[in-house]
């Protein structure tokens, strides 16, 4: 699947993002080098392109819910997950070393990172909040532009990585924070190897045309971790789903896929990789 020795791997962020953080995790003890995307469609089309073996983008969080542009990534770009990890998500607030929380007058960071820390940022209305690229590159702002009233939000290890302070640590509203990222590539895991399979089916807004998919599952005993809906674009009414399924027989489920694919006109496996929330 990969070309070079060195994977070469495509992640939304840079050195000191929690992407970073979660490749670090994946393929620890492993040689990698990372390619930096300021956008996650960048990831996708560094992988179609081949400047990358592996891209890595995040999906859902346990607090602000799925990243629903990045499910069009994947189809769009005929990706396949082939990993996953989930990662738990501290969010500090950092500043130049000496700056006190009463001088910032501007806070920036990721859109989702600002939303996940909205109490704790509630009690400071009148600190401006800056949705920027990501939360590494804020702290990097912070850091270049030697702001001295402004702060971000970000990890600990981009507060280290930029020499910055750490004045409020763990601000995110819900202490039990995870984001989901899935590792993709352009080709998909045959390997038997895995549990869990991702599949997208698109169904006409009829009565009973989805329940009678999701008891097919449910007859052959099998566990569904996520199903998420998207309206399908130039066509009103219809929508298309994303469903994680648990496998415990891969026989079992072939024949069930089969019965699916005799329900629904467009059927697509996404993605074999073993279950990484367990």
């Amino acid at each position: 699947m990969h070309k070079t020795s060195i994977l070469k791997i495509a992640i939304q962020g840079g050195q000191g993002s929690f992407h970073h953080e979660a490749v670090n995790k994946l393929f620890k003890g492993q040689e990698y080098s990372i390619i930096d995307k300021d956008h996650f469609r960048g990831v996708a089309e560094s992988l179609v392109k081949d400047e990358s073996d592996l891209g890595l983008i995040a999906l859902e969080n346990s607090i602000a819910g799925c990243i629903l542009p990045n499910y069009n990534l994947i189809k769009n770009n005929n990706l396949k997950i082939v990993g996953e990890i989930y990662l738990p998500i501290e969010h500090n607030l950092m500043v130049l070393p000496g700056v006190k929380i009463e001088g910032i007058h501007e806070i920036y960071s990721h859109s989702m990172a600002l939303l996940q820390c909205e109490d704790f940022l509630n009690q400071y209305p009148e600190i401006k909040r800056i949705d920027y690229v990501d939360t590494a590159n804020s702290a990097k702002k912070i850091r270049n532009e030697k702001m001295k009233n402004a702060g971000a939000i970000g990890s600990h290890v981009a507060a280290e990585l930029y020499g910055l302070e750490i004045i409020e640590k763990a601000i995110q509203t819900n202490k039990d924070n995870y984001t989901r990222f899935v590792l993709l590539s352009k080709e998909i895991n045959e390997n038997t190897d895995f549990n869990k399979i991702s599949i997208r089916f698109s169904l006409p807004h009829e009565i009973g045309s989805l329940s009678n998919i999701l008891m097919q599952f449910s007859i052959h005993g099998f566990n569904m971790s996520k199903i998420q809906s998207m309206p399908i674009m130039d066509k009103p009414w219809q929508y298309e789903f994303y469903v994680d399924v648990l496998i415990h027989d891969h026989d079992i489920f072939l024949e069930t896929f089969k019965i699916i694919e005799l329900m629904t006109p467009d059927l697509e496996i996404l993605g074999k990789y073993n279950n990484a929330n367990q």
